[in-house]
Parts: C-alpha cells; structure tokens; sequence
C-alpha cells in the first residue's frame, strides 16, 4: 500500500485510534483506515466520501465588467477574504482595496496610494476580526498592519518588523487573535527561509511563534547568471512544502508530491490525515509547454539559454494549497487534468499574457476534510480560476470566492454556495 498523507487539525483528542482499523462510514461510502504512528493518530481515506460524489458549486454572484463603473473593473487581484455578508478584494491595476456586500454591490474603498496614515503601497492580506468588525490590512511595502473600522474609515496603524514582506495571508483566529508570517533562519542546507506564525497586537508580536516543520525538502529551481547577479526561477510542479495557519491556531502542512497532511499546534503534532490517490500526470505537450515557457523567460535577460536546470516532472503535486476555513474544514486544493485552451498562447510575449492567455491550462478541484480527518468529498472547481500562493480562495462556511475570467476574458471574482 503507497504511502499517501494529509495533515488535518485536530485540537483535542480524547481517545487513541486503535492500529489499522478498516470501516465504512454508516452514513455513505468512506471507506477509511485509522492508525497511530509513534502516539499520533492517523486517519487514512482509501477510497469515498462522506458525500458519495455529490458536491457542486452554486454561483452566487459574480463581481466585475468588462466595460462600466471603475468599481466593477477589476485589474489584477492578489488578495480576497470573505465575512458572511462582504466580500474584500485587493487589486494592483488600479492599486485599491475594496468592499462589496454579499449580493456584489460596491460598498467602499479602503484608503489610497501612498505611504501616510490609512495609506498603503504594497498591501498583502486583510481579516475582519470581533467583536466590532475591524479591518485589519497588512501593507508588505511599508511593514505595518492598518486598521479601518466596519464603515472603512482609518483608525491606526501597528508597526512590523517581523518579515511582513511575505505574502501569506493574516489570520484572525476564532478566539479573536490576530497572527502574521514571521520569517525563521532555515535549517542548515536548506534554501530559502523558514516560515511561522505569531500573534501580533499594537505592541509588536506576542509569544512563541507556531514554526511551519522543517520536512528538509530542497527546492527544485533553475539557477542562471545575468549582469544582476544569479538568479532563478522555481521549477513548475516540483514539490513543495505547503501550509497554511487555522482559524483554530494549528498548523497544517505537507510536502506536495505526497498526499500527507499535518496538524500541528504548540503542544506537538496532534493528527495526520492520508488520502489513497493517484497523482495526476503531466502530459507531453503540456510538460513542453511549460519548459518552453522558462526558456523564454530567461532568455529576456540572457539571451541564447539553454535548459540547464533539472529534469522537468513527469506528474503534478496532490495539493498546491490549504485553505482552512472557519467551520472547522480544510480544504485541499489540487491540479487536476491539463487541457488546451482554445484562446491560449503557444509564445506568450509577456508575463501577462502567460497568466491571462495559457496555451495549457488545468482544472481545480478542492478536497474538502473534516478536522477529525473525515473525507467529506470533492468538488471541481471554475473553469478559469486563478490560484498561486498570493491569491488563495476566500472560504467562509459554506460559500467559497474565487478570482477568475469571466466569458469576455474579463476579470471577475465569484462567490459560490457548497451543495451536496
């Protein structure tokens, strides 16, 4: 049997799991294993879910236009977060942050460009905390966290020094504490930066931070030398490590090219979740595709390049993202199936044109867990979503927000209703 394992969070445990125990879920068709490994319980789906292939999204409302009111023309979003009665985006093009209420009415822009109070260059991340719903945004440019009242109005700014330029969002967790990434020194041989989490007030970061593991995985990316200095760029699809804070304060993470996931608080690691899965193939053409891509990009600035990085991968990771909502789920993001796209580039001459016209694209789906490890199912997600580690799903209850292209190649960002 392969190994497949996916963290999940469990904060309190009363019973250990007794090892290898096989059972079918009363209410569908789960088929599942639970285990303890050196005293952490494991809970390993091996085939169904709770929901027996029945989940779909709903759309709800749709933001954005092609053509029409500057509040309706959205630019480049980086950044969406959700309360159950607004949705928050933030756009570069033009550089604001916006509200609009659940049915897709704009309702008013935070601040403006510039570096003075209630002002922002580089904002990253917003949360709504309790209990008088103020907005919190961090701005990575001026390392600092400013907050607005419910009305949008300006009221203070704290100040950072804790490796704010990260874009990993905020947490506000359900006890009403506000967290942010802290940069770590990384284990000896390792490049890169380690990543944690600390609770952060107006008087600066409070505690211990909750530390992401160190799984002592080596970053795939190709090296090469320009006039600047050497550079490089990370190797698409390789494996990573992947994680993501709870609104229940536990870590979640895994390493990508295995379906394995941790939850972790300051007590120590308090579940596993594993999924039995296949991963999914790159094809041929599309592996080309990518690698042609690189070549390009590298080529602007070093002109005659040839591929000198590692070999390309031959499959896609089982997750790219973690997103833990506030009801206590997880939701597993993955790649599925490539496909051409019909309006696609073969030689996009831009980054803009690679991101918005791909001549291979891919579905989404989100594997959604329950924190007792339960598999409650898959559902695909929107043709034409857009995902990286900057922009993450904005998940509130049962309703998910998504930035995607709407059908005039317009950007518009979804809210969309769970149903099973």
């Amino acid at each position: 049997m392969s190994q497949r394992f996916i963290p999940t969070i469990l904060l309190c445990l009363p019973f250990l799991l007794p090892a290898c125990v096989r059972t079918a879920d009363d209410s569908a068709s789960w088929i599942h294993e639970t285990d303890n490994r050196d005293g952490t319980p494991v809970v390993r789906t091996l085939g169904g879910s709770t929901w027996n292939d029945r989940a779909r999204l709903e759309e709800i409302v749709s933001i954005g236009l092609a053509e029409g009111p500057e509040e309706y023309l959205l630019g480049r979003i980086v950044a969406l977060h959700a309360t159950p009665d607004r949705i928050f985006l933030i756009d570069q093009k033009p550089l604001s942050v916006r509200a609009y209420d659940r049915n897709g009415q704009y309702l008013f822009t935070l601040g403006q460009p510039g570096s003075g109070p209630g002002e922002y260059l580089g904002p990253a991340s917003l949360v709504v905390g309790p209990p008088d719903r103020t907005i919190y945004l961090r701005d990575a440019a001026l390392s600092r966290i400013s907050l607005f009242d419910s009305t949008g109005a300006y009221r203070a700014s704290w100040s950072l020094q804790i490796g704010s330029a990260s874009f990993e969002p905020l947490v506000m967790t359900t006890s009403g504490r506000l967290w942010t990434v802290l940069r770590i020194p990384g284990p000896p041989g390792i490049h890169g930066i380690r990543h944690g989490m600390v609770e952060v007030t107006d008087s600066g970061p409070v505690g211990d931070p909750l530390p992401v593991p160190a799984y002592g995985i080596e970053p795939q990316i190709i090296e090469f030398a320009t006039s600047e200095g050497l550079l490089a760029l990370p190797l698409p699809f390789s494996a990573e490590t992947v994680w993501a804070l709870s609104p229940g304060g536990a870590m979640i993470s895994g390493v990508s090219d295995t379906y394995r996931l941790r939850i972790d608080t300051a007590a120590g690691t308090d579940l596993i979740i594993e999924r039995e899965t296949e991963a999914v193939a790159l094809l041929p053409e599309e592996r080309q595709w990518y690698r042609n891509k690189i070549v390009r990009t590298i080529r602007q600035s070093v002109p005659g390049w040839t591929w000198n990085g590692p070999s390309f991968p031959i499959r896609k990771p089982y997750f790219t993202l973690i997103v833990p909502d506030d009801s206590g789920r997880i939701w597993v993001i993955r790649e599925g199936e490539g496909y051409l796209n019909p309006d696609g580039l073969e030689a996009p001459q831009n980054e803009q044109e690679a991101v918005t016209r791909p001549a291979w694209a891919q579905f989404y789906f989100a594997d959604i867990f329950e924190t007792t490890g339960r598999f409650l199912g898959s559902v695909e997600l929107p043709r034409g979503i857009q995902l990286h580690e900057r922009l993450r799903p904005a998940v509130c209850g049962d309703e998910i927000v998504l930035s995607m292209q709407g059908s005039l190649g317009e950007l518009v960002v979804g809210r969309f209703r769970l149903v099973w």
